[in-house]
């Protein structure tokens, strides 16, 4: 009997030791393809050759939720502009409000799935061509004869409009930072009176709420 336990210990102790652990399977990645694109708050700064540098923020929500689909967006610009009132100098704000449309045009942005389907990771590329159109505020103004401009408590509301090329770079499921190119209609711009084209640069840093 001690003869057959020592046998069959001499067999089995070596299988033991060739078996190995079963890996365990990595989480899946998967396209946007198949999950809905995430709707994004984006803020941050605009700089134009006629107002400068100025804030901005945006909320962008998905219409279609497949790549290559369509976000609205609903975006104020905030110029930061001296006024003269009462013959106090001061600053107020000039506000912009557009709404737009914005194609999806390039995008690589992948996803990673937990094993309860939660997005654990995000990141890519996205490319958007959009256009937007709204109403530009500005303080009614006079000037005198030595040049001085004095806001006369009117306010002033102009069309206003662009088409915006946007590069949007996902870093993490909640967090992207974005570089949107526009060319805008200002108005009351020309020598003449009327409006013209100008490019404005912005740099944003976007939130999703929920990817």
């Amino acid at each position: 009997m001690h003869l057959k336990s020592i046998v069959l210990f001499a067999l089995f102790v070596p299988l033991s030791f060739s078996q190995t652990a079963t890996p365990a399977s990595p989480l899946p990645s998967v396209s946007l393809d198949s999950v809905v694109l995430p709707s994004y708050i984006a803020g941050g700064v605009s700089c134009s050759q006629f107002n400068g540098c100025a804030g901005f923020v945006s909320g962008i929500f998905t219409e279609t939720s497949k790549t290559g689909g369509l976000y609205g967006a609903i975006t104020a610009d905030l110029d930061l502009v001296k006024i003269s009132v009462a013959g106090k100098q001061g600053f107020g704000l000039e506000p912009t409000f557009k709404f737009g449309e914005h194609k999806v045009l390039y995008n690589t942005i992948t996803a990673t799935k937990d094993a309860s389907g939660n997005i654990t990771k995000m990141n890519g590329n996205m490319l958007l061509l959009g256009v937007d159109a709204g109403a530009a505020f500005s303080t009614t103004t006079t000037t005198n004869v030595l040049g001085q401009t004095t806001n006369t408590g009117g306010v002033n509301v102009n069309l206003a409009g662009s088409f915006t090329l946007t590069y949007l770079r996902q870093l993490n499921p909640h967090f992207a930072v974005a570089v949107p190119v526009q060319l805008n209609w200002v108005a009351g711009a020309a020598p003449d009176g009327g409006g013209v084209w100008t490019p404005t640069i912005k740099l944003a840093l976007v939130w999703t709420p929920k990817p």
